[in-house]
């Protein structure tokens, strides 16, 4: 078991963060881009897995600008658009994950899946010559 303590202080950033689940997860590739065209403020799209996207630098009065707009064109961008919050999380997260220090003796999938596992699921494993 990993137990992780986050200070909120050092996450202060997340307080002006926004989710939002996609309708279409095609759009992510040129979602900044549809951001800036409609309403030419710089956001910030990260993915953080499945549907949901981080929106960095949006404020308020443009997300719920966003919401309407959403609504009002017929061409929704998103299920929903929330402001984030600790109660938000997300169902599915893929990860690179680097490990160091392991022994050579120890290099096989077996082991690399037992040190991976407390933190999460094994998908696939990068041959290294």
């Amino acid at each position: 078991m990993v137990q992780l303590t986050v200070p909120l202080q050092r996450k202060s950033w997340l307080t002006k963060a926004w989710v939002g689940h996609l309708r279409d997860l095609a759009v992510f590739d040129r979602l900044e881009e549809e951001l800036m065209w409609s309403g030419g403020t710089k956001v910030k799209p990260k993915c953080l897995g499945g549907d949901m996207v981080l929106l960095m630098g949006l404020g308020e009065e443009k997300a719920v600008e966003l919401c309407r707009e959403d609504v009002d064109s017929g061409l929704p961008m998103f299920h929903s658009l929330k402001k984030w919050s600790l109660g938000l999380k997300t169902r599915l997260r893929l990860v690179w994950v680097a490990c160091w220090g392991i022994p050579l003796h120890a290099w096989d999938i077996l082991n690399i899946k037992k040190i991976v596992e407390c933190i999460g699921d094994v998908v696939d494993l990068e041959e290294v010559n």
